[in-house]
């Protein structure tokens, strides 16, 4: 063999032998989640939050005009030229039986973090394990997420009854007394849910004396406003049971739904007290916006009665159940971190006790408005939470007051996230959501030329400080 032929062999053996031990130092990093090679740019620290496409149809755009979108979560990847993915579910949007055609759809995604408890806080035994599943097959799927987790605020009412969304009308809610009552006068109350959606309008209130037949008593409206209040005379004769019939909605997008934060009775001048009487609707959003919320708001569930006020607050799992799941993530052999939605009216103490059971925390500010508090609720979260990691939350629309996120407030998020990053004191930064990538929104078109420009920016600190 002459010499050159035998330096040609050497160095495709070498280039053979670092191929492979890039192969398997790859296959070790997809095995073992995030933590496994932490990314050293701005982009590897970006990701989109995602729905089933068509999610968040129904926003104001302004000028009467309503969002409309097709764009699946790769596409809204693609859109923002992001390499990561969050992927939340709505209660039965996609069923259990098509995560793993999204799983698929994902695996260009360099990583995904899939929902534990979807929009609303919704989950379910049989959602949680079919996504653990996935884990096992999919080694992209590189940690989860707790959406709407914690069903708590400072400032938020109790939580109401609501409808599912898109529901059909009328939605009924039936009131039983537990031995025949008479009823004079009924209050309705109506929600108060943040978004302004699950607004009830026409309603129609009818009795029954044996809880077969109805008679419809009076015909109304409900204003469109938080927790307005309507007061209607009842007959006074003995009822076993009272019908709400809720005949439309005050909601033009979104949610397309309806609810009601309470139901006041009297006899006489006596308010009736509700703690025996039952209540159930022919809608239900989930198991968080049962028909009983109604009879006494903020009255504590039934599992929770023995425990100290808000220790812990009212969330979809309890911490008992998250350290459940902790152990059996553990049990698949990889490094899954769970992390866990709190938003800046959230930030207290209480939320401790569950937020001590997950791996991280992603902070988010409903109402655009509120971005101007940013550095202090942050910093408010670091002291709570520390040493955990946290992420920044993005809204891309200004969700909680249903309008465009002007590109200003945009700008404030982003470049704020940008130089936390850079200073160690995040893990990174979500934009949401993949829903409104394709609706022509100027703080879309914003981001998607900031990422480009800031993305090959190396990060030294990755969430350490």
């Amino acid at each position: 063999m002459t010499a050159a032929k035998t330096i040609t062999a050497k160095l495709a053996r070498l280039i053979c032998a670092s191929a492979m031990l890039l192969v398997m130092a790859v296959g070790r990093g997809a095995a073992g989640g995030e933590a496994a090679s932490p990314p050293s740019t701005v982009l590897d620290r970006l990701w989109i939050w995602t729905h089933p496409a068509g999610a968040h149809d129904g926003i104001d755009l302004g000028g009467g005009r309503k969002g409309k979108s097709r764009i699946k979560p790769v596409e809204g990847a693609d859109c923002l030229g992001v390499p990561n993915l969050y992927f939340i579910h709505f209660p039965n949007n996609p069923p259990i039986s098509e995560f793993r055609r999204y799983a698929r759809d994902f695996r260009p995604m360099k990583r995904v973090v899939w929902s534990l408890t979807g929009a609303g806080g919704d989950t379910s035994p049989e959602g949680r394990e079919a996504v653990l599943r996935l884990a096992t097959e999919f080694p992209n799927i590189s940690g989860f997420v707790l959406d709407d987790f914690l069903h708590w605020s400072a400032d938020a009412p109790p939580d109401p009854w609501l409808a599912a969304n898109d529901v059909r009308f009328p939605v009924s809610l039936v009131l039983a007394p537990p031995a025949p009552a008479a009823v004079h006068r009924m209050a309705l109350v109506q929600t108060s849910w943040r978004s302004g959606d699950y607004r009830s309008k026409e309603v129609a209130i009818d009795l029954s004396e044996d809880g077969r037949g109805w008679k419809e008593v009076h015909r109304g409206i409900l204003p469109n406003t938080a927790a307005a209040r309507v007061e209607v005379k009842l007959p006074g004769t003995k009822v076993a049971a009272l019908r709400v019939r809720i005949l439309s909605t005050h909601d033009t997008q979104a949610a397309i739904s309806c609810g009601l934060g309470e139901v006041q009775l009297w006899e006489g001048n006596r308010r009736i007290p509700l703690d025996h009487w039952k209540a159930s609707a022919s809608s239900t959003y989930s198991e968080r916006f049962l028909a009983e919320n109604v009879l006494t708001p903020g009255r504590p569930k039934p599992e929770e009665s023995g425990k100290a006020a808000g220790n812990p607050v009212a969330a979809s799992m309890t911490p008992e159940q998250l350290n459940a799941l902790r152990e059996r993530i553990a049990a698949q052999g990889r490094t899954l971190p769970i992390s866990c939605v709190v938003y800046t009216h959230q930030v207290s103490p209480r939320i401790l006790p569950h937020v001590n059971q997950v791996d991280k925390v992603a902070m988010w500010t409903w109402r655009s408005e509120d971005l101007v508090n940013l550095k202090a609720n942050f910093e408010r979260l670091r002291r709570i939470v520390h040493p955990k990691p946290i992420l920044l939350g993005c809204y891309l629309f200004d969700y909680g007051d249903n309008k465009q996120m002007t590109v200003q407030r945009m700008q404030r998020q982003c470049e704020l996230g940008l130089k936390w990053l850079h200073e160690g004191k995040i893990e990174g930064m979500i934009f949401l959501a993949s829903n409104v990538c394709d609706m022509n929104l100027p703080a879309v078109e914003w981001t998607r030329k900031w990422s480009t420009s800031v993305g090959k920016q190396p990060v030294e600190r990755i969430g350490v400080k």
